[in-house]
């Protein structure tokens, strides 16, 4: 049996799209066909598009932006409007700065190419790199780094018996994002605050780390092997307050070190652990160094690791840092304890 794809897309409810809609908007209408269906509408806003098609192949580039547009939920009046002689680096930084208008959030930084080679495409350090083989840059699926995100989702859907804590990452607090962009869209400029600045870290770990090697080497960093070592930023136990880190805050300890450290691959895998000079500690991008700096820009979920280059800073990724994820820098703000600044990053 032969079905049509406008007798498809009609029964869908857009089969005027698909008859009428030319290029981008004919192909956005074929594309909502494969989208499941479900009682409650999904969301469809531009990040969760580009993320979910982003290991998909596209012809011209730019369409792993432009092709979803006409898909998204959350399009405004400042919107992005296809413009084939713009150059795919362009394309993808103006996608960070049209996300954030739709969320209202620096979510999208969570997914930035950080200091990695991009071979031909120029693409800002805190602009994504939506293309597939940039999705597969770091190897298989089971090998990859997980957003900060996608971590907290996993750990809630299948650590069930752990009873995860049930507020999301929130390291701004409720902040608007307060950020700019350069005429050529080649520098990002953020207000936030300066946590800590990186003075160890750990190697990378991947899903086939040692559980006791794990063990070993960041309880040297930190000191955590010594039960009467406190976690200033906490008041925890620095054995506490490590465990809690690997689990990326999400879920109270168990008695057994091997089964915490078994729970915990998503939140370890292709990050480092790190500790700071003022004394923090948490889960850094793989691409992280001794010299980075630790900061929540304003209206961000996530802190954000950033590295000084001369005049201005490039982004290497998200972080964990324990003690900071729920708000605590805007309570010091709050109370003068923390100041505002301005990062320029490129």
């Amino acid at each position: 049996m032969t079905i049509l794809w406008f007798a498809l897309a009609t029964a869908y409810g857009f089969g005027d799209e698909l008859q009428l809609g030319k290029g981008i908007k004919k192909a956005a209408a074929v594309t909502r066909l494969c989208l499941p269906r479900h009682d409650e509408e999904p969301k469809r806003g531009l990040l969760h598009l580009v993320e979910s098609f982003w290991a998909n192949e596209a012809t011209d580039l730019r369409d792993k932006v432009y092709a979803l547009l006409g898909l998204a939920v959350d399009e405004h009046s400042e919107s992005i409007i296809p413009n084939y002689e713009s150059s795919v680096s362009l394309v993808y930084a103006e996608s960070v700065r049209d996300i954030i208008t739709r969320e209202g959030n620096l979510q999208v930084l969570s997914y930035s190419s950080g200091p990695s080679v991009h071979g031909e495409i120029a693409i800002p350090s805190w602009a994504p790199d939506w293309r597939s083989t940039a999705y597969n840059l770091n190897g298989p699926p089971e090998h990859r780094r997980s957003s900060l995100y996608q971590v907290d989702m996993e750990l809630r859907k299948n650590y069930r018996t752990a009873k995860p804590k049930q507020v999301v990452f929130r390291s701004a607090g409720d902040t608007p994002p307060a950020v700019g962009f350069c005429k050529q869209m080649k520098r990002l400029y953020a207000v936030g605050i300066c946590v800590d600045v990186v003075c160890n870290t750990s190697k990378t770990r991947n899903y086939d780390y040692s559980l006791e090697e794990v063990k070993d080497e960041w309880g040297t960093i930190n000191g955590w092997n010594d039960r009467t070592n406190f976690y200033l930023p906490t008041g925890q136990l620095k054995f506490d307050a490590c465990v809690d880190t690997l689990s990326a805050s999400q879920f109270t300890p168990k008695s057994d070190l091997r089964e915490v450290l078994a729970s915990f691959v998503p939140a370890i895998s292709g990050r480092k652990f790190f500790v700071g000079e003022a004394g923090y500690q948490g889960l850094a991008s793989s691409f992280a160094q001794v010299g980075d700096v630790m900061a929540v820009l304003l209206g961000g979920a996530y802190p954000l690791t950033l590295r000084k280059v001369n005049d201005h800073y490039i982004m290497v990724g998200e972080a964990y840092v324990h003690g900071i994820m729920y708000g605590e820098m805007m309570t010091r703000l709050e109370n003068g304890w923390a100041e505002l600044e301005e990062f320029e990053i490129w």
